[in-house]
């Protein structure tokens, strides 16, 4: 999680109540403050629509002072005077402004950032059409197509548009297709650099655990040949990380070893803790691809 240091959120909404989410990293004021405009390093504003004109001169300070990291604006308006209210109080412009129905969502970025997770945590999403825009805690934007999700692709139109944010913004989930799709997810789909990333640490996962197959199985005497039910070459590829052991395959070894499932699993566990000290080799061929290594 990111750091989440000098936070100072106003709250200028009568319906927030009594939920305090004060705490030593966060600060939380009724009233607008010039001087803590200026000196907080990250500020958020928490405002209805018909309450603009009142924190107007604090949004535009702390703006100025690129302090101003989130403004989220409640429509207890009618829409179309929203936008002569932000353009009358000199905010019609922030690129950090969101305007939104539900109280709830202000909660959950407030709490987001709380943690210091607000680029870990979604805020607010829709469906238009075949794409799913989604906002995180904060405010960065990511737009990816309904295709790209698995399980989606055979989901009904209307199904598509049913989703729920969880409460905390780690995830939305379709019921009708029991598909959940956090930030992380939303980073792949939309970053080369993330994919790129996410297929590298996975393939050293893949490698790490290939080299503890390859351990386990040579600090026992056993030789690739010896493992009833794989051939030498489906253990070869499974030592060098080109294939992932299912569960019958990771059956099939600790019987090989005479162990049980669960002791061989621990036996893995506990050399994939540290560097393995032998035959963790990359792929005989070269780098396999995330398509091309497919579990046996």
């Amino acid at each position: 999680m990111n750091a989440c240091r000098h936070v100072a959120v106003l709250v200028d909404d009568p319906d927030w109540a009594a939920e305090d989410l004060s705490s030593p990293k966060l600060r939380l004021v009724r009233k607008p403050d010039l001087r803590l405009a200026k000196g907080s390093a990250n500020i958020l504003v928490v405002v209805r629509a018909s309450r603009l004109q009142e924190v107007a001169s604090f949004a535009r300070r702390a703006n100025s002072h690129h302090h101003l990291k989130v403004m989220l604006v409640r429509a207890d308006l009618e829409p179309c005077w929203i936008t002569h209210l932000l353009e009358s109080a000199g905010l019609r412009m922030l690129k950090n402004l969101h305007v939104h129905a539900d109280l709830s969502l202000a909660f959950r970025v407030v709490g987001a950032w709380r943690m210091g997770a607000q680029d870990q945590l979604i805020a607010d999403a829709v469906v238009l059409g075949d794409r799913l825009m989604v906002v995180d805690c904060a405010l960065r934007k990511f737009e990816v197509r309904l295709a790209q999700i698995p399980g989606l692709t055979t989901t009904a139109s209307a199904g598509r548009k049913r989703f729920n944010i969880a409460p905390d913004g780690a995830y939305i989930h379709w019921p009708d297709a029991d598909v959940h799709v956090d930030i992380g997810t939303l980073q792949v789909l939309t970053s080369r650099q993330t994919r790129e990333q996410v297929a590298e640490d996975r393939l050293r996962r893949d490698r790490l655990l290939g080299g503890a197959i390859a351990t386990v199985r040579a600090a026992r005497g056993l030789r690739r040949a010896e493992v009833e039910g794989l051939s030498s070459r489906q253990v070869e590829r499974l030592e060098s990380g080109q294939s992932l052991p299912r569960t019958a395959t990771l059956n099939k070894l600790a019987a090989a070893h005479g162990m049980t499932l669960a002791a061989y699993l621990d036996a893995l566990a506990l050399e994939m803790r540290v560097p393995p000290t032998s035959d963790l080799r990359p792929p005989a061929s070269g780098t396999a691809s995330m398509q091309q290594r497919k579990p046996k």
